[in-house]
Parts: structure tokens; sequence; C-alpha cells
């Protein structure tokens, strides 16, 4: 009888030692010989689960049966667990081949000739196949659990950057470790390096961040990056230090390993990545050219401008996004000229704002203001800590009685304990946030600070291309709004985000600005805006207040 045979082994350490496969082989061609069988064709999946893994020499085999691409009386297999340890995909399977005709043999296991009871004794061992397989997958389970709580690592891909390492585990078995891969682990820091500010400091995508590593020949273990690669690396919270087991379980394990980069960094990262996200319009002033795109609002109606062109293409515009969005009717403001308000805007930006006289003022508002809210921050964060030591008291309370039996079980004291829980939970969630709003995210410096800051800034912004310059106002502005024709604008920004840029710029030969500051925007109620109002260009006055002031 001719046949065709399939075989597998169920993981890569039964592969690794070379025993399973040939074994398999060497027995089935034994049998074959001994019975007057031939074998035609062999179909061979290695390190492939045979429960839910996807087998492609599987299904390879079931399509070219099917397709009347190779014909055979028989398949053989080592022995049923070989075929499938699911006990539907095996009987799906075996009614595919009934159809065909196609008997199903296992060497090691003597099924009956007759129909009826060779279905009976295959769904019999099939099913046995099956529950071994549950409980198998259980225990490794378990085990890979175990292993990565004791903060070994589990197997599987390394991350780009790091190497696996074996040590001495908690038993006599040997156990491994992830550590630094110094020539990897340079190019995983620049890739977040480039990301966060690149070199104007502007993030740059991940499509940019491949083509600049395989321009200087950084190969990404002997292949090539792409945009995919670069990506799955910048999304990976592995590289500040925390592998994560089990992600895609309900109860994942955070494995710590030596970090590449700090959190912070990687955060800056997250964020720069959904800024950068085509799929959001709402983050399209950091993807625009245009200086002023996602700043400049309109002054009739509020909604931020977007560039259009002239009929001739010759000039640009800022019209109202409400009118190219919706109608031409829907807001009475006129374009301006793209090329007349952005050299005003510079102007004001860099020469009114930034000067040392207005920079010591919004440092002086903005420690003012944390001053006085950090004192209820204070009273907030005692309130909070002697709520969540009196929920701790009363659940541990509960809890004894259970154990020491005073108290029964039941499901109202079941949701008593969940409600403590979850309470707990709330209060220290607000309590970590009382206590990032109270430590200010700059260090102490004084005027002599402030001073070089703005000496430096002045020659940094003679020499500023577009680029930076919009990052820069991205990070201090929240909007700018007038009208060119009336010759009044007004810039709303963030004190504290001012005063963050001020106190971790780069002075020296090295100056730099940190323009990524996006955090502190956020921050409203500690983080009062200023507003300048430019009157007919003259110099400008200073208002904490929000509505305009009139000339």
């Amino acid at each position: 009888m001719n046949c065709i045979a399939y075989l597998r082994v169920s993981s890569h350490s039964q592969l690794e030692k070379g025993d399973s496969i040939d074994g398999q082989k060497n027995y089935i061609e034994s049998w074959a010989r001994n019975n007057g069988h031939n074998i035609e064709k062999w179909y061979i999946d290695d390190g492939r689960s045979a429960f839910n893994g996807k087998r492609k020499q599987f299904e390879l085999m079931l399509y070219e049966l099917d397709n009347d691409v190779f014909q055979t009386e028989a398949i053989v297999v080592y022995s049923l667990s070989r075929f499938s340890r699911n006990l539907r995909s095996q009987l799906s399977s075996l009614e595919k081949l009934n159809s065909l005709g196609i008997k199903l043999i296992s060497t090691t296991e003597s099924l009956p000739e007759a129909e009826d009871d060779n279905y009976m004794m295959s769904t019999i061992l099939g099913l046995m196949n099956e529950q071994y397989s549950r409980q198998n997958a259980k225990v490794v389970s378990h085990r890979l659990r175990d292993t990565a709580n004791k903060g070994y690592f589990t197997g599987g891909s390394i991350p780009f950057g790091y190497k696996s390492v074996e040590v001495n585990g908690d038993t006599s078995k040997h156990r491994k470790v992830l550590q630094l891969l110094d020539e990897e682990s340079v190019v995983a820091e620049d890739i977040f390096q480039m990301s966060d500010h690149g070199e104007s400091g502007l993030g740059i995508g991940v499509k940019n961040i491949a083509k600049i590593l395989n321009q200087r020949g950084d190969k990404r273990r002997g292949n090539l990056w792409n945009r995919n690669s670069v990506y799955r690396i910048l999304i990976n919270p592995a590289y500040y230090g925390n592998f994560i087991f089990g992600k895609n379980t309900s109860e994942p394990i955070s494995v710590s390993i030596p970090p590449i980069i700090s959190k912070e960094l990687f955060m800056r990262v997250q964020e720069g990545l959904k800024q950068r996200d085509f799929t959001s319009l709402e983050n399209k002033k950091f993807r625009s050219n245009s200086l002023l795109t996602g700043i400049l609002l309109c002054p009739q109606c509020g909604n931020h401008m977007v560039v259009t062109s002239g009929k001739s293409g010759r000039y640009k515009y800022y019209q109202c996004s409400l009118q190219v969005r919706q109608s031409p009717d829907k807001c009475s403001s006129k374009r301006i000229r793209k090329d007349i308000i952005e050299p005003i805007v510079k102007e004001k930006f860099c020469n009114q704002l930034l000067t040392e006289e207005r920079l010591k003022t919004i440092c002086k508002l903005a420690r003012e203001v944390h001053s006085i809210a950090a004192k209820e921050l204070v009273s907030e964060k005692l309130k909070l800590t002697k709520n969540i030591s009196q929920t701790k008291e009363k659940s541990h309370r509960l809890i004894s009685l259970i154990a020491q039996g005073t108290l029964e079980p039941s499901k109202q004291i079941n949701n008593q304990i969940n409600d403590y829980t979850i309470g707990l939970e709330r209060f220290e969630l607000e309590l970590q946030e009382v206590q990032r709003k109270l430590t200010l995210p700059v260090k102490n410096f004084g005027s002599r600070r402030v001073e070089e800051f703005a000496i430096e800034l002045k020659q940094h912004l003679k020499e500023i291309d577009d680029t930076s310059l919009k990052q820069l106002m991205l990070a201090t502005l929240n909007s700018i709004e007038g009208d060119v024709s009336e010759k009044k604008m007004r810039f709303k920004g963030s004190n504290m985000a001012m005063l963050y840029i001020i106190a971790n710029a780069k002075t020296g030969t090295d100056f730099s600005v940190p323009v990524f500051v996006t955090k502190w925007r956020r921050d409203r109620d500690l983080n009062p805006r200023y507003a300048i109002n430019v009157c007919r260009f003259s110099r400008p006055v200073l208002s904490t207040t929000q509505p305009s002031l009139r000339c």
C-alpha cells in the first residue's frame, strides 16, 4: 500500500535533541518494511503544537490531498497524538480523510478495522490525548510563571539589545537571565533618542529611523530595519527595565532586567508616537511643516487656522478650518497670507515674549501659584493617607475574623471585602496624583540662571530654523489669537512649561532647549497660562487673566 507519513515534535527542545523526528521516522520506516508498505512522501512539522499551534506542513498535506495534488491510500503517524491533540480538530480532519477514502494508521496503537469501532477507539484516544495536552500545558504554564516570578528569563525571543546568560538558579537547575549586549544596546538607545528629539528637537518617525539605521549600516541581527521592527522596540517597556511575561494573559508578570533607557524617556517617546500618528487629526500640528499650524486660532470663531493655497498656487494662506472643512459661509474671517503673518509672529515671539524681564515674571508667577496650590494639596494628602490607613484596617479586621472562624464567609462579606479593595485602589491612585502635583518639575534656580538663559536664548533664536522654532512654540504656547488687519495679537502659553525649559536647558557652548514638555502643559490646575496682548505691535502687556485686553 502506498502511504504518506506525518511527523511532528511539539517543542524546540525536543527538536534540538535530534531524536524525536528521527525516532518517529525510523519507527515508521521499520513498520512499513515489515508490513509491505511504501512511504512516498513525508510531511514534518518541527516545534509545532498539535493542541493550538499552527502546523503549516499538516495544513499543506490536507490541502494537497483535498485538491488531488498528491494521492495516497493512507496517512501513517507514529501515534494519534502526533496527528492531533485537539479532539475537535482530529474529528474534523478524520471526516475529511474519510470523504477522500484515505485511512489514518497509527504505528504504535492498534485501531480496529471495523469503521464504527475504529471511530470509537480513535475518539477515546483523541480525548485522552487532549486531556493530557491540557494538563501538560497547565504544568508548563505554572513552571514558566514561577520562573518569571523569580526574575529569570523564560525563553523565547530575546529583545534587541540583550543577550540570554546562564546563571545558577535557586535549585540545582541552571536558569537564564537577560543582560545587555553592548553593540546592540547602543543602537537601541539611539533609536529612542531619535524618536524623542532627533537632531533639531523634532522627533523622527519610525520609517525615517529605519532608513537612517540602514544607511549607517546598523543591522538588526543581520537583517535590515523596517518601520515595524523600529516600532516594536519603541513600544516595548523592557527597554526601561520592565520585561513583561504573559502580556496577553489576565495576570502578566513584570520581570526586572537591566534598563537601556529611563522610564521618563520611554513615556516621552510614547507621547511622541501618538502625536505622529497619521490617524489622529488632533495631533496634525506636530507633523505639519507650517510654523503656525495647530497654534493660530481664527479671530472670529476660535477654530484652528489651516494652510490653503490660492487659485494660482502662488501664495499660501492661513484660513479658518470651519470654512475649509464645512462651508465658506460658516465663518466671516478673512484668509491671512502665510508669508505676512509668520514673520510677524516670529518677531513678537522671539523679541517680545522671550525677554529677560518677561521670563523672570513668568517664573515668579509659576512659583507663586504652585506655592498656593501646594497648601491645599498637603491637606488633601493627609486626608487621603488617613482614608488609606482606615480602609486597610477595616479590610484586615474582616479577613482576620474569617480566618479565626468567628465570621462565616458569605456573598455579603465577599462584596464588602471587594468594596474595600476597590476603595483602597482609588485612594492610592488619588494620592499618587496629589504627590505628583506637589513635586515641582524643575530644579531651584535664581535670577542669575534666568539672565544667562535669556542671553543665550536670544543668540540661539537668531540661528534657529523654523522646524526647531516650531517645537519651541508648541512647547510653550497653547494658542495665538488675533487679527493682522487690526494689528492685535494675543499669545497664550504655559508658565510651568517655560519654567521647566529654563531649568533644564543646557547652557554654554552646547546650548540646547528641551522642547518636549507637553506633559507639564496638561497640568491645568497647577499650570496657569500667560497671556500677552500685542496692541498695534507696541510693547506687550502681560496678563494672567483669560479675557482679551482691549486697547
